[in-house]
């Protein structure tokens, strides 16, 4: 015959008859410490429930509390502080967290360590998920304790309710068609770019002629929020123009009160800025990606030659007799070439020169990065041309590989090859424009290479 195995709701309603014989507790907490199953919906109903099992079931239910001190009673009061504070912001999902008094805390660790109540809900965790619930039902919204679109924090002591937004990402592409216009902008003076009053909480002034500040207003139009940080997917000189489908860039605000956005046709922002194909995206795919670009480059050469190449081609191109391809270096002991010689330059920048450029797209290039370390990039296609007959002056159009400093690749700054080495004179970079940006992971094919799209700017 088997022994009778004691029921544990027995063991349960007998401590929660001594308890209640020495305190005060409301229906919340008898639920929440006396719960045969953790994390129960309603904790109001399970300790109603085990109240009214009990022989002394009316002793001390006009008292207050002794945990929580009325705190469960105000439930109604914090949902309807919770539901105002949230009132202007977009979320689908959302989860609560709570700020308790200590002394809230203190008793109630005492009561579950005296009366060995393991496994039942701590008042702070019963007070959110009660919260939680409730706030479900009434805005229809998800609670998602992992990645919620919004954090709110209640502190009931202080009838005080904060919202914490999920920072937004957003996916988009920019057209430069004027000239003059810089791609970042400097941040507030007065915070460096954290965000204060005088900008209005936004890290850059409020009216800014870059294309960072024009998109960050049209953000800020349309999502809200606070500072922006933005993750461009290469970039360009002041100069320079953009485009084609434009350059990508990805931006993260901070504190947005709405969350959609999706513009597909083109905005024109000012100052010949246009942005297109916004759309919000998860934060994850916000980072740096693999891209490449057309760049039409235009350079000049100047009349001296390269002095840093060891190719023996270069040996060909020099600048007048008395000075070959290893003519001394700048500040040396060799002179610089006098200005007859200039000439002699532009007499060979024919077809048989600028041939040479064709070098670059055959060989990798070794680029010095500002740390110290050689990155590895390529030119997959080159076209070239002289600009017009008897000048020094040619134009040099090509998909780069994403990292490329254009202005050293011209001048061989920390790049090698470079236009200068391989054709044995140093040039200068004049201009570049940018006729196309794309990713390699998305629709990564390039336009072809004759049918890309024209440039116009001022």
């Amino acid at each position: 015959m088997k022994p009778d195995v004691p029921d544990p709701r027995d063991a349960a309603r007998s401590k929660a008859s001594v308890l209640l014989g020495r305190h005060a507790l409301c229906d919340y907490c008898l639920g929440r410490l006396f719960a045969r199953r953790p994390g129960l919906a309603s904790y109001e109903l399970s300790g109603r429930r085990l109240r009214s099992s009990l022989e002394a079931a009316a002793d001390g239910t006009s008292a207050q509390c002794y945990v929580c001190r009325g705190l469960f009673d105000s439930l109604p009061d914090m949902l309807d502080l919770m539901e105002t504070t949230v009132a202007e912001y977009e979320f689908d999902t959302f989860a609560v967290g709570a700020t308790i008094k200590p002394s809230i805390l203190d008793r109630d660790d005492h009561v579950r360590s005296v009366y060995r109540l393991q496994g039942s809900d701590c008042i702070k965790t019963g007070l959110v998920r009660e919260l939680g619930g409730r706030f479900a039902r009434m805005t229809r919204r998800r609670q998602d304790r992992h990645e919620p679109e919004v954090l709110i924090k209640v502190q009931p002591a202080d009838r005080y309710c904060e919202v914490s937004p999920k920072p937004v990402a957003v996916f988009g592409t920019y057209l430069k068609q004027e000239r003059g216009v810089p791609q970042k902008q400097e941040a507030c003076t007065s915070c460096l770019g954290r965000g204060c009053s005088a900008c209005g909480f936004r890290g850059i002034p409020a009216c800014g002629e870059s294309v960072e500040g024009q998109i960050s207003d049209l953000l800020f139009d349309r999502l809200g929020g606070r500072t922006i940080r933005f993750t461009w997917i290469g970039g360009e000189d002041r100069e320079s123009l953009v485009a084609g489908r434009g350059r990508p860039f990805y931006a993260r605000i901070q504190r947005p009160k709405r969350r959609r956005i999706r513009i597909s046709r083109g905005v024109p922002l000012g100052h010949g800025v246009l942005v297109s194909r916004l759309r919000d995206v998860a934060a994850s795919d916000a980072g740096p990606l693999a891209f490449s670009s057309r760049a039409r480059i235009q350079v000049r050469m100047t009349p001296r030659a390269f002095v840093e190449t060891g190719d023996d081609a270069a040996a060909d191109v020099s600048c007048n007799d008395d000075h070959g391809s290893g003519g001394g270096d700048e500040g040396g002991a060799g002179a610089s070439p006098p200005a007859a010689a200039t000439p002699a330059v532009r007499d060979a920048t024919g077809p048989s020169l600028l041939r040479r450029l064709r070098r670059l797209a055959a060989h990798p290039l070794m680029i010095r990065t500002k740390n110290g370390r050689e990155a590895v990039k390529s030119i997959t296609r080159l076209t070239y041309r002289r600009e017009r007959k008897g000048t020094d002056s040619f134009v040099v159009t090509a998909d780069l590989d994403g990292g490329i400093p254009i202005k050293r690749l011209v001048t061989g700054d920390g790049v090698r090859p470079s236009i200068s080495e391989v054709l044995g004179v140093q040039c200068e970079c004049v201009l570049f424009d940018f006729e196309d940006v794309w990713l390699r992971d998305g629709p990564a094919d390039p336009p072809p290479f004759w049918r890309t799209r024209r440039l116009t700017g001022t």
